[in-house]
């Protein structure tokens, strides 16, 4: 089920971290030749020592919450009951993830089960999520000062390999998630039309260049792979974390890279209607948020009436 989602990259993650703790082969996601993807099994190998360091880290700051995971991953289904998850939520909390980790991370588990009971047939089963309840989750919107934007492209500027400061250019002139950028193919990009068509959350999207985002694209050196930016998701974790403590900046999250660019095309204008072919959504509601939260008409007001009061 997972293979025909646009989020397929971010969705296997945690589902590999129970795969991996029961001792068993993560997956990966395949683009097939005819559209959509196939997932097959990541032979389990040693990881380059900055890899393996990464990864170690990550894992001691989440030392229950992986500790947790592993019991579930090698308990039989029938058997996981709600206190099972509701431990998993309380040793989360004390990791100090965040509530929006925490509620995908239910939300995920949720849907297994409910597909168990509702497409795989398993009679008589009970989804252990039912009765966990949580918040909802908080928007995240993220500013930095102009000082820290030129920190950051400092920090970028030392990084070796001559992908990574192009995707974060072009995640700011795009607003395009992650796994959207890391599966851009080159046949996808339409610079003299000025388009790239990349897989999203909501399926196939076409979103529009600026003339930054062309300039940065035939600077770009090609992989014989066809894809854009030829890195894997660990990869670009393990250089993002590198690049903003560097910069100053060590709670500014690589997704949040899509917040800011929303903010900076709102600031120069951009109406809702603009902004929402920008992200690739289908309504106007987010856009509707960004447009609202830079509105200048407002500030000009507050200027020109602040020596009223």
């Amino acid at each position: 089920y997972s293979a025909n989602k646009g989020g397929v990259g971010s969705e296997l993650n945690p589902i590999n971290h129970y795969l991996e703790a029961a001792g068993r082969a993560p997956l990966k996601s395949v683009a097939n030749v005819t559209g959509g993807s196939t997932l097959i099994e990541r032979p389990l190998r040693e990881l380059p020592s900055a890899f393996q360091r990464h990864n170690e880290i990550r894992r001691t700051a989440r030392e229950q919450t992986y500790a947790r995971i592993g019991e579930l991953a090698s308990k039989r289904c029938s058997v996981i009951s709600t206190a099972d998850i509701r431990r998993l939520v309380s040793d989360m909390k004390q990791d100090g993830l965040s509530d929006s980790t925490i509620q995908k991370e239910v939300a995920l588990l949720k849907h297994l089960f409910n597909m168990a009971a509702g497409e795989w047939n398993w009679k008589g089963f009970d989804n252990p999520c039912k009765g966990i309840k949580l918040g909802k989750s908080e928007m995240r919107f993220v500013f930095i000062s102009t000082e820290q934007r030129k920190a950051l492209w400092k920090a970028l500027a030392g990084c070796d390999n001559p992908y990574f400061w192009p995707l974060v250019e072009i995640s700011l002139q795009t607003t395009l998630r992650r796994a959207s950028l890391l599966a851009m193919r080159w046949d996808q990009v339409d610079l003299d039309g000025r388009i790239v068509t990349v897989p999203s959350k909501s399926g196939q999207v076409a979103i529009p260049l600026t003339v930054r985002a062309v300039t940065v694209f035939k600077q770009m050196p090609r992989d014989d792979s066809g894809y854009v930016f030829p890195l894997s998701a660990n990869a670009v974790d393990m250089a993002w974390d590198g690049v903003r403590v560097k910069a100053g900046v060590p709670k500014l999250q690589f997704r949040d890279l899509r917040h800011l660019a929303a903010t900076d095309f709102a600031r120069r204008g951009f109406n809702s209607h603009q902004l929402r072919r920008v992200l690739g959504h289908k309504s106007t509601f987010m856009a509707d948020v960004y447009v609202n939260l830079v509105n200048q008409d407002v500030l000009d007001v507050m200027d020109r009436t602040q020596h009223r009061s």
